[in-house]
């Protein structure tokens, strides 16, 4: 950094590690105007409980509702995730049973998007409009930054990729998970 610390809001939340997290991600058909809400395609899931942890893909819609439920009703349960309000926005959509349990877990601040953080970081570091560290150019705020700043993977390629699984999963909407390419559930798992 060119002189600026990291202020202490920032820097890793320890106390997070006493607590369940998941995280989960959506994979949509594309939103496009007048469809604000895509249909769900997939949705990849990771939990961590203290020295346990776990990486699933699935598409069963009532498993979804299962898990999210249980994490979300959960005051031990942390949710992060990046995008944090999109994804929020589809599982309401088509799982209104847990649009009263959300806000209740926003109330008590189980609830963090890591593209938020990424923003108010950028924002205390002087990089919100213009990334000096990272070709000068304007940061996108997708995880592509933060895979690159904190764990060292160069995400871009996959992310710039107009033949990458992530903008084609509604060509498999209609497909057993079973039968999916082993590279579309990679994408999965690894977002």
């Amino acid at each position: 950094m060119i002189g600026i610390k990291e202020p202490e809001w920032a820097q890793k939340d320890d106390h997070l590690a006493d607590y369940r997290l998941l995280s989960f991600d959506f994979e949509t058909f594309h939103s496009r105007e007048g469809l604000q809400v895509p249909q769900w395609v997939v949705v990849g899931f990771h939990e961590e409980n203290g020295e346990t942890s776990r990486s699933w893909v699935t598409r069963d819609p009532d498993e979804i509702e299962e898990v999210m439920l249980d994490a979300l009703l959960d005051p031990e349960c942390h949710i992060v995730n990046d995008n944090l309000v999109y994804d929020l926005m589809v599982l309401n959509e088509f799982w209104p049973v847990t649009s009263e349990p959300t806000f209740v877990a926003l109330d008590e601040g189980r609830l963090h998007c890591t593209m938020l953080r990424q923003m108010l970081i950028y924002l205390a570091e002087g990089r919100y409009k213009y990334d000096y560290k990272y070709g000068n150019r304007r940061p996108t705020f997708g995880l592509a930054e933060p895979a690159l700043e904190y764990l060292g993977l160069d995400l871009y390629d996959e992310k710039k990729n107009p033949d990458a699984w992530r903008s084609r999963y509604h060509f498999l909407v209609d497909v057993p998970l079973e039968e999916w390419p082993k590279d579309a559930i990679d994408y999965v798992a690894m977002d």
